[in-house]
C-alpha cells in the first residue's frame, strides 16, 4: 500500500485530516517547576492550557506566554486559562512570580502589574479605570484595576450584571459589612 493511501486510511480511522500534521505543545513554567506538560495535537486545532495553581510555595501566577506574546482578554488582563490556534509546534509558558517582589520598588507587587497591566508600567496610586480607587486600595480589596467599580449607597459593587445563577433560588445570602471596618456592623444572612 503506498504511504499516501495508508495515511489518508489511517485518517478515516482515526478522525486524523489528511491536511494536518501532528505536533507538540508544550506548557513550561519560568521559573521552571510549576507547569511542565506536553500534548500532541493537529495543527488546525485549537488547544486550551491547564489551569495553572494561582499561589505556591510563596509564587504567584501571573500570565500565559507563547514566545514574547502575553496571552490576554479583550481588556488587556492576563488569562489563566488561555485558548489558542495551534499550526505548527508551540511552548507555551506559565509565569509564576514572587508574591512579595516589587523589583521596580513602587510599592504594588510584580505579578499583580504583570496579571493586570502587562508590565510593570503602574504604580500604587494610579488608577487606569478611573473609578477613584488606586490600584492600590484595588488589590487590597481584591478588585480587578482594570474594570471600573460602581460606588451605590452603601458600599462597592464589584461587578455589575443583569442576572446570576445560584444554586438555590429560593434563598440568597447576603453581607453587610464596611471598609474600613467600625462603620456597621458585619452580618449575613439568608432571605428569600
Amino acid at each position: 500500500m503506498e504511504l499516501g493511501r495508508w495515511v489518508r486510511s489511517l485518517g478515516l480511522l482515526g478522525g486524523i485530516s489528511a491536511n494536518a500534521a501532528l505536533v507538540e505543545v508544550s506548557e513550561i513554567s519560568e521559573p521552571p517547576g510549576f507547569v511542565s506538560q506536553s500534548t500532541i495535537v493537529n495543527t488546525g486545532e485549537k488547544f486550551t492550557t491547564l489551569q495553572p495553581t494561582l499561589t505556591t510555595n510563596g509564587y504567584v501566577f501571573g500570565y500565559w506566554s507563547t514566545g514574547s506574546t502575553r496571552l490576554t482578554d479583550d481588556g488587556g488582563r492576563s488569562l489563566t486559562k488561555a485558548t489558542v490556534q495551534v499550526d505548527a509546534a508551540l511552548t507555551l509558558t506559565a509565569h509564576y512570580f514572587l508574591e512579595n517582589e516589587d523589583s521596580d520598588e513602587d510599592g504594588i507587587r510584580d505579578w499583580f502589574e504583570w496579571r493586570n497591566f502587562g508590565g510593570l508600567t503602574e504604580t500604587l496610586n494610579g488608577d487606569p479605570d478611573y473609578d477613584n480607587f488606586t490600584n492600590g486600595q484595588e488589590d487590597m480589596l481584591g478588585q480587578e484595576p482594570t474594570i471600573k467599580d460602581l460606588v451605590e449607597d452603601g458600599g462597592i459593587s464589584s461587578r455589575a450584571s443583569i442576572g446570576f445563577v445560584f444554586a438555590d433560588t429560593s434563598m440568597v445570602k447576603y453581607v453587610v459589612k464596611s471598609d474600613p471596618v467600625g462603620f456597621v456592623n458585619t452580618s449575613e444572612a439568608f432571605v428569600e
